[in-house]
């Protein structure tokens, strides 16, 4: 009933939060995939359960006490001692804070105190805008009558003539810088030529461009004498990808494709310098040939008008 109360308190004192934001990569996160390759799915489980409980808990804690793991154990489906465990384990890698009793993620607590400021701000601007204590018809304490004021308002048709069209050409300028800054955000220049990319393919590329060990694997492996050029490999890869209209590849899943990609690209560039190679010893031995055949007609032609002018 105590428990009850408190979460009761917390929403009339609006210090919670009706919902959170939940990260479409966040099993992404080293930290996560470190809890979930300890603890499986039940660790993950226990993970979202917690945020859910934080964000409902006033002012984004958990009041860590041996009572409040009993009935938390109780709403997650696990033992109390699974969940200390995986709570002790969250704490160890950073994922949650215990600091003076109270339980809470560092993250997960500055986002929400983000979106209660402006729930605060919101709430001020309600009050200015139709504050109760005063009648119809009467001023607005928050807005005293000032001369300056009044002259302003007089002005305001002249200012706000052209608004409009002002308005939709600012509208157009920021939707211009705002692609403008997407595109640059998430481009790659391959040989000197400028890709773009979906957020999370850029991403994962971004991951596996700095695993330095992988990529010289791949180098020796594979013959590719430069890891510069073995980069630009993986790049255009992942743009080949977003041109088939993919807009995600978790690493091990594009180390596995690239892998089978890349050993048909580089089968093909050996083929094709192989083909240039013959090509160019056909014309040098169809040039030879040629050659012989000018020298032969010469040499037939002149003994031909030498047996004609009677000369041996």
């Amino acid at each position: 009933m105590v428990y009850l109360n408190y979460i009761a308190m917390a929403r009339l004192n609006k210090n919670n939060a009706e919902y959170f934001t939940h990260d479409a990569d966040m099993r992404n996160d080293v930290r996560v995939k470190a809890l979930f390759r300890r603890y499986k799915h039940t660790g993950y489980a226990v993970w979202c359960f917690l945020l859910e409980a934080l964000t409902d808990s006033d002012f984004f804690e958990i009041e860590w006490t041996g009572i409040n793991r009993e009935l938390y154990s109780a709403d997650f489906d696990v033992t109390p001692e699974e969940l200390s465990e995986i709570v002790d384990y969250c704490i160890k890698i950073e994922l949650l804070t215990l600091q003076d009793g109270k339980l809470f993620s560092v993250n997960h607590k500055a986002r929400l105190e983000a979106v209660a400021a402006y729930r605060d701000k919101q709430r001020e601007n309600g009050k200015k805008g139709g504050n109760p204590n005063f009648k119809k018809g009467q001023q607005n304490p928050y807005y005293p009558p000032e001369k300056d004021n009044q002259d302003i308002t007089k002005d305001n048709p002249k200012i706000t003539g052209g608004y409009e069209k002002d308005n939709q050409d600012i509208t157009k300028d920021n939707h211009r810088r705002e692609e403008k800054r997407r595109v640059n955000k998430y481009s790659l220049s391959i040989r000197g030529e400028t890709k773009i990319l979906p957020e999370n393919l850029f991403n994962s590329l971004e991951a596996l461009l700095q695993e330095q060990e992988y990529l010289e694997a791949l180098c020796m492996n594979n013959a590719v004498p430069d890891i510069e050029q073995m980069k630009d490999y993986l790049k255009a890869f992942f743009v080949e990808l977003g041109n088939r209209g993919e807009s995600y590849k978790d690493e091990k899943d594009a180390k596995h494709h690239f892998a089978n990609w890349l050993k048909i690209e580089l089968q093909n560039e050996r083929k094709t310098k192989k083909g240039g190679k013959n090509a160019n010893n056909r014309d040098s031995t169809t040039t030879t040939a040629e050659l012989g055949r000018s020298v032969a007609e010469g040499y037939a032609r002149a003994l031909y008008e030498k047996q004609q002018r009677g000369e041996k």
